[in-house]
Order: structure tokens, then sequence, then C-alpha cells
């Protein structure tokens, strides 16, 4: 009775947390679906020259891009909730794309490579995870906003680690004219600043690191922080 009791009780806290993890990337972008257009088949173009050219370790993997609009965000990824429960390798991962980004008055073709470079340093990130990381990865970045703060620092810093810092600085630049004061502020917060980029390159213009050759990341961090320009530069402070 009571090996029968246990088993249950684990089967249902690990039914509660996938239900938790689908819900939050249902909510988080799938919500505010557009019909397609011109704007996935160009984030294909950016994403298939970043994975041939960047990060190649996403050659095999299945990567959609949907249109969609929720105010205040422009990008977003995530594995396809339908596929969660595969094996990484035959998840569907999809990045959902504002189209305000490919009209005439959006951010730089430079810009552009950097984000996207972002995004996919996110699915990197669920290859790398089974349904149960997956779920406890989801739970600790809907609920934790210091964790919330800090993974999407560490994502900026390996943009900056893959010499792209130059364009991210320009997204940045751009999507602060595009925001209301308060959306703009929850960016300063969220993610590295225009200044806080250029201070890191100012600094360390010579370093490289590809996740696709070096990769070791503890996504439930002990200690919840992102590195400082201030600090002194060490490849393995992202990983910390």
């Amino acid at each position: 009775f009571f090996f029968f009791r246990s088993i249950m009780t684990s089967f249902g806290k690990s039914f509660v947390i996938c239900c938790l993890f689908l819900s939050y990337f249902v909510v988080a972008a799938d919500v505010y679906p557009l019909p397609g257009g011109d704007g996935p088949i160009q984030a294909k173009h950016y994403i298939q020259e970043l994975v041939t050219t960047t990060l190649p370790c996403l050659f095999n993997y299945t990567i959609d891009v949907v249109n969609y609009d929720e105010p205040g965000y422009y990008l977003r990824s995530a594995p396809k909730p339908s596929t969660v429960l595969l094996p990484p390798k035959r998840r569907i991962y999809q990045m959902f794309v504002n189209p305000e980004l490919f009209e005439s008055t959006g951010p730089s073709i430079n810009a552009m490579h950097s984000i996207i470079a972002h995004e996919l340093n996110h699915i990197l990130d669920y290859t790398h995870m089974n349904i149960t990381q997956l779920a406890d990865f989801g739970i600790h970045y809907a609920l934790n906003y210091d964790f919330h703060i800090w993974y999407e620092h560490e994502t900026d810093h390996r943009v900056l680690e893959l010499q792209l810092g130059q364009g991210l600085k320009e997204y940045r630049e751009w999507i602060y004219t595009v925001l209301n004061s308060t959306e703009r502020q929850t960016k300063r917060t969220e993610y590295y600043t225009p200044l806080e980029i250029q201070g890191w390159m100012n600094r360390y213009p010579s370093v490289y690191v590809n996740p696709c050759d070096y990769y070791s990341w503890n996504y439930t961090c002990n200690v919840c922080r992102y590195p400082s320009v201030t600090n002194d530069y060490s490849i393995q402070s992202i990983f910390e």
C-alpha cells in the first residue's frame, strides 16, 4: 500500500508539473497566432543562415516559424506543446515572430541576426532538456522572476560571446522606440541594455565562445544572477 501510494504520489506530482509546463508554453507562445505572411519566410531565412554559419548543432532539428502578435513582445520560442513528450530530436520547436519586425520601420538586418540568434539559443537549451527538465524550467521561468531575468541575461551573454553584440545593441535601441514606458522599463530589467552591451564589447572585444562547441548549463541555477560588465570575465561565468 505504501509503495503504491508512493508511486501514485510521484506520478501525480509529475503529471501536475507537466500540465503546468504545457499551460505555460501555450499561454506564452500560442495565444496570439496570426495568419501566415512574409514574416515567417524572412525569419526562416535568418534561421537557416544562422544555423548554417553559427549554430550548426541545431541543423537536424525542426524549427517552425509562426506569425503572432502580443503587446510588448516581438519574438518568442518554445517547443510545440503537442511534441514535448517526444525525444528532443523528434520535437518541433516554434519561433513566434511579430510581423512588425519585417516592416520598413523594423530593426536592421544586423539586429535581426542577433535577436534571432538569441531565440535560437533558447531552442538550443530546450534540445538539452527531457520532459521533466522542460517542465521544471517552464515553472521556474513563469513563476520566479529572478530566474526569468537571470536566464534572459545569460542568453544575451551567449549572443555577445558569439560576437553578435553590435546587432543586439541595435535591436535593443530599436525596440525601445516602439514600446511604451512600462514595456521599455521591463526590457531594461530583463535584458542587457545598449549601454551594458557596449560596455561588454569594449572590455572583451576578442572573446568568442560557441555553445555548439562548449555547452554546459545548469538550468536550475543555485544563485540566479547574471554576469556584470564590471566583473572579471570568465568563460565559466555564464554557466555558474
